[in-house]
C-alpha cells in the first residue's frame, strides 16, 4: 500500500515576488541590449546616409507583434 501524498504547498507572496524580479530583471536586461542595437542602427544609418533611423511602422509593428502574441498564449482576446 502506498502512502497518500501530501499536496504541495502553494508559493508564499515572497517566492512569487522573487519570480516576479528575476523576470524583470531579464526583461530589462534585454530592453538594454535592444538599445544597444538600436545605437549601433544609428550609427550604421548616419555613416551610410539612407533615411531616418526611427521608423515609427517598424516600432509599431514590433507592438503589435508583441499584443498577438500575448493574446495567442493569454487567451485574452484583442479588442
Amino acid at each position: 500500500m502506498t502512502k497518500p501524498t501530501k499536496p504541495t504547498d502553494p508559493p508564499s507572496l515572497g517566492d512569487l515576488r522573487k519570480e516576479i524580479d528575476r523576470i524583470d530583471e531579464s526583461m530589462h536586461g534585454l530592453l538594454m541590449e535592444r538599445g544597444d542595437i538600436i545605437d549601433r542602427l544609428i550609427a550604421v544609418k548616419k555613416s551610410q546616409e539612407t533615411g531616418s533611423a526611427f521608423r515609427p511602422m517598424r516600432e509599431a509593428d514590433m507592438m503589435r507583434r508583441l499584443v498577438q502574441r500575448h493574446s495567442d498564449q493569454s487567451g485574452w482576446p484583442l479588442e
